[in-house]
């Protein structure tokens, strides 16, 4: 392990590496005018660009040397990627002790197109380390995004899942592996293969619990979101409250590898949530923008709502936003549902399903701007009353399941640009409209329910003989 002292001097390899690029790029141009120009003054000016880009280069490969040895990036990436730098560095500095010499401008020529490549691929390398694979590619993600947008299938059975695999897995691989992956390993820390989270990073073990306090892995995801160490960092996507939850319970379980659901104990909270699992607009996992941050909600509002019996949560550790959930309100109304006003900015999630609010509430929800899923199954809502969401922005999820909306009410939520799922069983849409709804929103998911599983030889259920 290096000093701590010349590990902090290979930090400075990120802000050092982009000045020798440029100058040497500004080198190779010199070089091409120059053989097509011979003026003496180009010549001037390319010995005292190269003097600045070999002297950068070499700055750049030794702090860039030191910023390998900490070990939190894919080691065959920095493999190529130092070994080309060196050789950037030294065929610049042999170009510039070409100049001292006599020599054919043929070979001046060379040297530079080498030069150029070895820059383009050297750099390629090391936007892969900085950003991922894939970094380049056309309609190319973001930074967090280089897992890729994670989805999940429904669970059939939550109680079959294996809990690592099919439920802590997936949440590691959208939320953590962009850091601890195959590709960048920060703080010596790989979270992709059983094993590796097993050994831990250069702090040890994340999945043990010294005298009684939290995992390491568990207590980073807990710390406000302001804190450094909070994980993840605050300008990346982060856990919902959900997802934290479950990878608590599998740690504090003992975090096996190969246990399934029902072989785990499980506390009334979290079975839940596992529930939720085999609901298909609860369980998808996707990288997402980061939403603004927004100030904490109104306390005597939340006192109100919670003295109503509303469910309020934070969408994940150190959020002001929230989910809100109105299923132990009896008759949840209109008057409930303007008790949420002064929460407009931080609602999120919002769950009405079976309450008896009327198109008059979805002039209020129409000004959460914010929300992003909505639950209005089996509420008395019209066609009316549901063009007033077409306001949502963020609005992703919508299920209308159970309601009397349809094609028009639809229709008039087409312009919605974050909209990725409807869910429309049991409402008044006519199956002949089908075809120009799924034209109307060719990228939403429209769910129309009512699926029939056939029954297989393999199943155990046992028909009764007619009588």
């Amino acid at each position: 392990m290096i000093p701590d002292l010349l590990s902090f001097i290979g930090r400075f390899h990120p802000l050092l590496v982009h000045l020798p690029i440029g100058v040497l790029f500004v080198a190779v141009v010199f070089q091409w005018m120059q053989f097509r120009l011979h003026k003496a003054a180009l010549t001037v000016a390319l010995v005292t660009t190269l003097w600045i880009g070999a002297i950068g280069a070499v700055l750049a490969t030794v702090t860039g040397y030191l910023l390998s040895q900490t070990a939190e990036y894919d080691r065959e990436v920095v493999d190529w990627h130092q070994w080309l730098g060196i050789a950037t560095a030294a065929i610049s500095c042999i170009w510039l002790l070409l100049y001292y010499r006599p020599q054919s401008r043929i070979i001046h020529l060379t040297i530079s197109l080498i030069v150029f490549f070895l820059l383009l691929i050297t750099g390629h390398l090391g936007g892969t380390l900085t950003h991922g694979e894939g970094y380049l590619s056309f309609g190319g993600a973001d930074e967090d995004d280089t897992v890729a947008i994670v989805q999940r299938k429904p669970l059939p059975d939550v109680n079959e899942a294996v809990v690592y695999t099919d439920i802590v897995q997936p949440v590691l691989q959208a939320r953590c592996y962009s850091c601890h992956g195959t590709t960048r390993q920060k703080g010596k820390l790989r979270l992709d293969e059983p094993a590796l989270l097993l050994r831990g990073g250069k702090n040890g073990s994340v999945l043990a619990e010294p005298g009684g306090e939290e995992a390491e892995l568990v207590r980073r995801l807990l710390l406000p979101l302001n804190d450094k160490k909070h994980m993840p960092p605050k300008n990346k996507t982060q856990l919902t409250a959900a997802e934290t939850a479950l990878i608590h319970w599998w740690v504090k379980s003992g975090a096996s590898f190969d246990k399934k659901v029902k072989e785990v104990e499980t506390p009334e909270k979290i079975k839940t949530t596992l529930q939720d699992l085999e609901n298909p607009m609860s369980i998808a996992v996707v990288a997402e923008k980061p939403l603004e941050p927004v100030d904490a909600a109104d306390p005597k509002a939340l006192q109100a709502l919670r003295e109503r019996g509303v469910v309020i949560l934070p969408v994940s550790a150190g959020s002001n936003y929230l989910t809100v959930n109105f299923v132990s309100v009896e008759n949840a109304s209109d008057a409930d549902v303007a008790m949420l006003k002064p929460l407009q900015k931080q609602i999120i999630t919002l769950k009405l399903a079976d309450s008896r609010i009327t198109d008059s509430a979805m002039q209020i929800i129409g000004s959460f701007r914010n929300l992003r899923t909505l639950y209005l199954e089996r509420t008395p809502i019209t066609d009316k009353g549901l063009a007033r969401l077409a306001s949502l922005k963020e609005l992703q999820h919508l299920n209308l399941v159970g309601t009397n909306i349809s094609t028009t009410g639809l229709l008039s939520l087409s312009t919605l640009p974050a909209l990725k799922s409807m869910f429309l069983y049991q409402t008044a849409v006519a199956k002949s409209d089908w075809n120009k709804l799924q034209d109307s929103f060719p990228r939403v998911t429209l769910d129309s329910g009512g699926y029939q599983v056939p029954i297989l030889v393999t199943d155990t259920s046992r028909i009764a003989p007619k009588k």
